[in-house]
């Protein structure tokens, strides 16, 4: 994962209404599967699941113009494809060919089945608590419960929380002017509105230490820039969010004429901020060039009509650090944007973010009225049900004090202890494959093995966890909306009061209930939650060979992002700094490139993969393999077959042909059955394990083979 670590605390994200979880991704390193019934930023426009993921992998032989890609052939039967022919095919096929996508997801596979064992433990254990069956024995966890409780009592009623929306609704809309909007900014602010700017805290890029304050654009309701300009799944989810948004003003009291203005006008604010936006796909990969911190005076001077100078004074007087402009297009039309002209515009924008943001809070009328825009975006035929819903909800809110739950509960020391011994195991490995290596010098190798030896464990569960909401009570009197916006206000306060405080890095920024895994540059830290650390991926009834194959290769995938494009430019301290000699960097930058080739121009779902933005998964997934492998080879039982089965498991997926289209757009991993195959290409061991030869679909050709960890 390219994780930031960001705590976003002003502007709109639409995590409640589509029911997103609060971290970063779901499943984003291992897979871009669904985890905890939720992901981050999925979209499809159609619930159809009749044509899925075989299929228009096939489609893909008809732009092959007899080119040979690398991944194999995609024309075969996949139940009967050879492990020449299609590896993805030869361990998946069958499953490929007979699952079926439930009509509340996007897409199935091995991890959303994990997840699912994971979060039918999680809502049992919560029903049995809330009903008094069992002692939730601390008082966050009870917390937790109530809010659940609350959730799901919520979700039965018809309607829920309507006059405290509307009280919101009116601090908005009785805004007279542009000064009035100025006058507000702090306490929209703090009220969790929706603003036309998200300033927030994250740590430093150059000193991780420290936190330090960010400027972007807010998020639009399209989920990318491209699905703007003439795409007929764009044009249908704007439909879409435009009818929801209308029955949300409608449930609220507003006419008809003037349900049609505001919408009409949130729809062009929105549109407006979409045109302004930069293309964030490539700008975590170079994070040197991303970073183009501004002197906070200069900052305030940069604005003509809204006082964000003042505005970050009140929120952090202390604040003299600069400030990270992340979007550097949008900052730069802001003032044509944010202006008088457009007051009415952003008022509307923001009454309508409003109750779309929290219509999942509102009951079953709300829930409703939503539900067109919430299918269209997530690409399934019907929301989850009440206690799904429930369950996600408590998840965000409550994610730390969950995952400490989740790990003590359900894995335990014991476990902890021997997965920790599996991962300095693949450490050892990596140290090893460091040393040896034949293209560094010994003045680079030494500040590798220096970032790798500094690398800290997050092992399957958090021992402790902070006590944000330690003033706050969950009432049966108040609304759930009410309930959440409390919740928000606590973790908006915990955000300024951390602000002149060392970074934490101990916190835990993956729960031990989700099914994925993550390294963190900033902090140097890897992250294997417990959920992951379960069949097919780990057992301790499986053999060396099985686990080094299924959770070995997602650890060294995990360790080898410190060393991918991105992770490589930040130290051991988590910082980003320049530890190669200009000659090391170069041939680094080459090997990334020959990568990024390899894997550019794939065909794949109607388009092709593209190279660059996909350039650090793929990496990872190479040093990952070939660490993982040089492990498991080094075991008395090693069996290669079982350990390339089991590699090709952990990337079994079937999606909807929309949600796949959007992966390929936007998502930074490259398609999972792609995953599965193309990497292995890499390994000459896989050749002789299989009797891949020259002519083969699964042949590369050594010179094309690529190694760089």
């Amino acid at each position: 994962m390219k994780h930031r670590g960001s705590i976003f605390i002003c502007g709109a994200a639409l995590a409640i209404l589509l029911g997103i979880t609060s971290v970063q991704t779901a499943q984003a390193d291992i897979t871009s599967d669904q985890t905890n019934g939720t992901t981050e930023n999925v979209v499809s426009t159609q619930a159809d699941t009749s044509t899925t993921t075989t299929d228009t992998a096939k489609s893909n032989t008809s732009q092959q113009n007899d080119k040979q890609y690398p991944g194999g052939d995609w024309s075969v039967d996949p139940t009967t494809a050879t492990a020449q022919e299609n590896y993805y095919y030869y361990v998946n096929g069958k499953w490929q060919e007979s699952t079926k996508i439930p009509a509340d997801k996007q897409a199935v596979g091995v991890t959303d089945d994990m997840q699912n064992t994971v979060t039918t433990k999680m809502t049992n254990d919560l029903n049995a608590f809330a009903s008094g069956q069992k002692q939730a024995g601390s008082t966050q966890l009870q917390q937790a419960v109530d809010f659940y409780q609350k959730a799901k009592d919520t979700y039965k009623q018809k309607q829920a929380g309507y006059a405290d929306i509307n009280k919101d609704i009116k601090s908005i809309s009785s805004m007279k002017d542009y000064d009035d909007f100025n006058q507000n900014l702090v306490e929209f602010s703090k009220e969790g509105f929706a603003l036309p700017f998200d300033i927030g805290v994250e740590p430093g890029l150059k000193d991780s230490t420290k936190h330090i304050l960010y400027f972007n654009a807010p998020g639009t309701i399209l989920p990318d820039r491209s699905y703007y300009d003439n795409d007929d799944d764009g044009t249908a989810m704007l439909s879409a969010y435009s009818e929801s948004a209308s029955k949300m003003l409608e449930l609220v009291g507003y006419n008809e004429s003037d349900i049609n203005k505001t919408v009409e006008q949130a729809l062009a604010f929105d549109r407006l901020i979409a045109k302004n936006t930069s293309d964030p796909s490539n700008a975590i990969d170079d994070p040197d060039a991303f970073y183009k911190p501004m002197d906070a005076i200069k900052f305030a001077k940069s604005f003509k009509s809204l006082k964000l100078g003042d505005y970050v004074q009140a929120l952090f007087p202390t604040n003299t650090a600069d400030l990270d402009i992340y979007d550097k297009k949008y900052f730069g039309s802001f003032n044509n944007l944010v202006n008088k002209n457009n007051f009415e515009m952003i008022k509307s924008w923001m009454v309508v973010r409003l109750l779309t943001d929290n219509a999942q809070l509102l009951g079953k009328d709300a829930t409703a009225a939503t539900a067109p825009y919430v299918e269209k975006y997530k690409g399934i035929s019907q929301l989850p049900n009440d206690q799904k819903r429930a369950y996600t909800l408590t998840g965000n809110n409550f994610e730390q004090i969950l995952s400490e739950y989740y790990g003590k509960t359900y894995f335990g020391e014991a476990a902890k202890k021997d997965a920790t011994r599996l991962i300095d195991n693949i450490l050892s490995v990596y140290h090893d494959r460091i040393s040896n290596n034949t293209w560094l010098s010994d003045t680079t190798k030494q500040n590798a093995l220096d970032k790798l030896a500094r690398i800290t464990l997050k092992v399957a569960y958090p021992e402790t966890v902070p006590n944000d909401y330690k003033g706050i009570t969950i009432s049966k009197t108040e609304s759930l909306y009410d309930t959440v916006k409390d919740l928000n206000a606590a973790e908006f306060q915990t955000a300024l009061n951390n602000f002149d405080k060392k970074v934490d890095k101990s916190i835990w920024s993956m729960p031990s209930y989700l099914v994925n895994a993550q390294y963190d540059p900033q902090s140097n830290d890897l992250t294997i939650p417990a959920a992951i650390l379960q069949a097919p991926f780990y057992s301790t009834d499986q053999t060396d060979s099985q686990n080094y194959g299924g959770i070995g290769a997602t650890i060294g995938h995990e360790i080898s992002h410190a060393f991918d494009n991105s992770g490589a430019q930040f130290d051991k301290y988590g910082n980003l700094d320049n530890w190669w000699t200009p000659a090391d960097y170069d041939k680094f930058q080459a090997l990334t490139k020959e990568m990024a080739a390899e894997w550019n121009g794939i065909p794949y779902a109607g388009g092709t993969v593209d190279g660059d933005s996909t350039v650090g998964e793929n990496m990872a997934d190479n040093g990952g393999l070939n660490t993982a492998l040089q492990a498991a080879k080094a075991e008395p039982n090693f069996n290669a077959e079982e350990f390339f089965e089991t590699w090709a498991k952990s990337w079994k997926f079937k999606g909807t042909p929309a949600y796949e289209k959007y992966l390929l757009a936007v998502d930074v991993h490259a398609p999972q059955p792609l995953r599965a195959s193309v990497a292995l290409q890499n390994l000459d061991d896989f050749y002789t394990t299989y009797n891949i030869k020259e002519g083969d679909s699964m042949w590369l050709s050594p010179s094309s083979r690529v190694h760089i960890w």
